[in-house]
């Protein structure tokens, strides 16, 4: 009996007078010490009985730590039974046996690209004794779209396990990680340290000067949190909060996020926004808004603040109907003509005083678009037909015609003076913003946020970790960019791409020639990869 055995099965203890009967049993195999505590039953007929109970893998024999599936963490010893034990402060022992294959690829190429970005350095510095379980859920977020309750799972048969050695995926454990990485001085630590990265990036030594997308949108769930409210879209009530993503222009790559209310004045969110920006030492060179942002209150607001601004005008405004009457319906001439990538417009620029400021409108017709208009406007119209034959054909005509006339149709408004041909691409960067939560929504799994009660800091967790992941993915494409790849399959590509663990060597399998080309690609070292 080894000694960690004799200590634990010793009744001679001054704490109590008496021991459990029983004894604990250690059986040794390769990956590790298990435990079995057989309880002995004395009975009338002067036989004894045992009884066992498997206590799971020993942490830490000198302490009585054990964990098996059932309790997780736990403390036994044949003098107080079970106990409670902190599982954060259990120290983490390496689960790797030999002669075991993992997916190595997928893991590899996101650890790398953490590392050629800088944010490796980051999240490093955030909460160090952390850093190797938020690498791994970053992992998990972009290479699977499964909850968190398959994290362990998926951290077994992952090469994560053998770069991140002290992660800690344990689905009771991920809940509490993400309280850790929601609280406020580790929000404001990344984005001090993450901009401080921007601006190195772009060379700049003091404030970055950022020409900036934003964009919100509204997270659906019924989580009672000091952020959720009742809103209302189209007549349809949901209970919402509502996240803000700030998308750097010029490099695609999403900077700053925060969330506030769903039912927080639009006009308050964006200054809000901003002077938070402005605490991190971002200075804004241009804002270019979506159309959740189009209010006059917004404008009044930018105007207020001198920084310079491009927006499309709202439909509803007086203005908008007059610059329409007025120019829309001779856009469509050659000197009119604007070529935007692989789209054909028309546009005109004229002065427009709104606010109390001289404003510039551009009045634009976009071809791809009105097709689709027309194209949606006329199967309505089918639709109507079929289940209305009342005698109103005129009235409903004119606002066919109306509408038909107002297909593709809309007007950039910019606090600048831009050639029309500038403001074209400018405008449509919009996009940018709007691919970054749909990778946020669709391949990260931002939603859905789960419908129970949560503390604040575990849903802050989740949309921090989401946040970073949308980095990351965004930087891949980014290293994509004009490749036949697209990021969701190269992951898959590489998550393929296998790896062996010996006692003494890890070995690579073959890679195909896809594989190869996509480590090109992103600039990423692979082992045994040939030049």
């Amino acid at each position: 009996m080894s000694k960690n055995q004799n200590e634990l099965n010793n009744t001679d203890n001054p704490r109590t007078p008496r021991a459990l009967p029983g004894f604990i049993h250690f059986e040794h195999k390769n990956s590790g010490t298990y435990a079995t505590y057989f309880k002995s039953t004395f009975c009338k007929d002067g036989k004894v009985y045992h009884e066992n109970e498997y206590l799971g893998r020993v942490i830490d024999p000198n302490k009585g730590i054990f964990k098996n599936r059932k309790r997780g963490y736990f403390t036994f010893n044949l003098f107080d039974g079970y106990g409670d034990v902190d599982p954060l402060k259990v120290p983490q022992i390496s689960e790797t046996p030999p002669n075991l294959s993992l997916h190595f690829g997928d893991v590899w190429l996101i650890d790398n690209i953490l590392k050629n970005t800088g944010l490796d350095y980051v999240l490093d510095n955030l909460i160090p004794d952390a850093a190797a379980t938020l690498k791994s859920l970053i992992c998990f977020r972009l290479t699977t779209g499964l909850s968190y309750t398959h994290a362990e799972d998926w951290y077994r048969n992952s090469y994560a396990r053998v770069l991140y050695p002290k992660a800690r995926l344990e689905s009771r454990l991920i809940s509490k990680m993400h309280e850790m990485f929601g609280q406020k001085d580790v929000y404001n630590r990344f984005f001090h340290n993450y901009l401080l990265l921007v601006n190195k990036n772009k060379n700049i030594n003091d404030k970055a000067s950022i020409p900036i997308l934003i964009h919100s949108t509204g997270l659906s769930n019924n989580i009672k949190t000091e952020f959720t409210a009742v809103n209302n879209h189209n007549d349809v009530t949901n209970d919402e909060m509502t996240l803000i993503y700030v998308v750097d222009k010029m490099t695609k790559l999403p900077i700053f996020f925060r969330y506030v209310s769903g039912d927080k004045k639009d006009n308050s969110v964006l200054i809000e926004t901003i002077n938070t920006l402005q605490t991190f030492n971002v200075n804004i060179e241009t804002i270019i808004l979506d159309a959740g942002y189009r209010s006059l209150d917004n404008l009044a607001s930018l105007i207020s603040t001198n920084i310079p601004f491009v927006t499309r005008m709202p439909s509803d405004r007086r203005e908008y109907k007059i610059l329409m009457d007025t120019h829309g319906h001779r856009l469509k001439c050659s000197e009119n003509h604007i070529v935007y990538e692989d789209r054909n417009l028309y546009g005109r620029k004229t002065e427009i005083t709104m606010c109390g400021k001289q404003l510039f409108a551009y009045v634009m017709l976009d071809r791809h678009q009105e097709l689709l208009d027309e194209n949606n406007i006329l199967n309505n119209k089918s639709n109507d037909d079929d289940d209305d034959d009342d005698n109103d054909d005129l009235e409903k005509n004119t606002k066919i015609n109306n509408k038909l006339d107002s297909a593709g149709k809309f007007i950039i408004l910019s606090s600048d003076n831009y050639d029309i041909n500038d403001i074209t691409p400018l405008y449509y960067q919009r996009q940018a913003i709007e691919e970054i939560f749909d990778i946020s929504k669709n391949f990260v799994s931002l939603l859905p946020v789960h419908k129970h009660k949560h503390k604040n800091e575990r849903i802050k967790g989740h949309l921090l970790i989401t946040f970073i992941s949308a980095i990351v993915y965004a930087s891949i494409s980014h290293g994509l960019k004009g490749s036949k790849y697209r990021t969701p399959n190269a992951l898959y590509k590489v998550y393929s791409l296998l790896i062996k663990i010996y006692e003494s060597s890890q070995v690579l399998q073959e890679m195909s020639k896809q594989q190869k080309e996509i480590f090109t690609l992103l600039k990423v070292d692979c082992p045994f990869l040939e030049e």
